[in-house]
């Protein structure tokens, strides 16, 4: 995970941590989680506070609060159904509701709130099988949506919050390391570039590829959204159809296949 010098953020750690939980999740859980729970849960990690013997979890994320105190809160129903917009300001609010009502959940307890652990994963689990979350708030958490806005308000009001702090013992273990392959790196690059929004770097990065070899089929994948974005429809469905052909059951693959089939669908509004 790189973070450029042109990005000038006083804290590059919230960014690469709240990233790395990204990756965290989806590579270890099958649940499909929703946006509010994947991107609360990120900034709530995201603000711990490590070195070399303990790490405190549940501090201040110093942007999300900002964005409180600046935009307010949106309500908990809203947050379960985000509106299809490229507003910055709709999605700052979105991201720091989400941060505090994690927080609330997963930490309010601490300070003797009521416990909302159980009908957090209760939820979670229904919302994996398809239950639509604005309809089964009230039965995973004993309240109402109005009881809920009205408690996490109180909440992001307090003067204090409590966490954990957890100490680190020494790693014993063994460590591995080996060289990226030609196609790994072409994939990871151009995703980076691509998502700081460099899309011409982007491709640079993804035409360098062993076409050869089966991994290259990631690399396509993302190629054939960047190429969408660029206006070149038909080379993208041409580029995403090789990626296919090798990386069917590639689960970022299918995501960029999913990506490509959105970006198509607005197109035609």
């Amino acid at each position: 995970m790189v973070v450029g010098a042109e990005a000038k953020l006083a804290d590059a750690g919230l960014v690469l941590f709240h990233e790395y939980v990204h990756h965290l999740m989806r590579e270890h859980s099958q649940l499909r989680y929703p946006l509010w729970y994947e991107e609360g849960f990120a900034d709530l990690l995201a603000a711990s506070q490590l070195d070399e013997r303990q790490v405190l979890i549940g501090l201040v994320h110093p942007w999300r609060r900002n964005d409180i105190d600046r935009e307010g809160l949106m309500p908990v129903l809203e947050l379960f159904a985000p509106l299809d917009t490229d507003n910055p300001r709709y999605w700052a609010r979105y991201y720091s509701t989400a941060w505090i009502f994690m927080h609330f959940l997963q930490l309010g307890h601490l300070t003797s709130d009521k416990d909302h652990r159980v009908g957090m994963t209760s939820l979670l689990l229904a919302i994996d099988g398809d239950e639509d979350p604005r309809a089964a708030l009230q039965k995973h958490f004993g309240v109402t949506s109005e009881q809920m806005d009205a408690q996490l308000k109180a909440y992001a009001e307090r003067r204090t919050w409590s966490g954990y702090k957890i100490e680190i013992q020494p790693y014993r273990g063994a460590l591995t390391e080996r060289r990226l392959s030609v196609n790994e790196a072409a994939y990871l690059l151009g995703d980076l570039a691509y998502r700081s929004g460099q899309q011409d770097t982007a491709l640079e990065w993804l035409k360098r590829i062993d076409a050869k070899q089966t991994s290259v089929a990631r690399a396509l994948s993302l190629r054939a959204i960047v190429e969408q974005h660029l206006g070149r429809v038909d080379l993208a469905a041409h580029v995403m159809g090789l990626a296919m052909q090798s990386g069917a059951d590639d689960p970022y693959v299918l995501t960029n296949a999913a990506h490509l089939s959105w970006d198509r669908a607005r197109r035609k509004k």
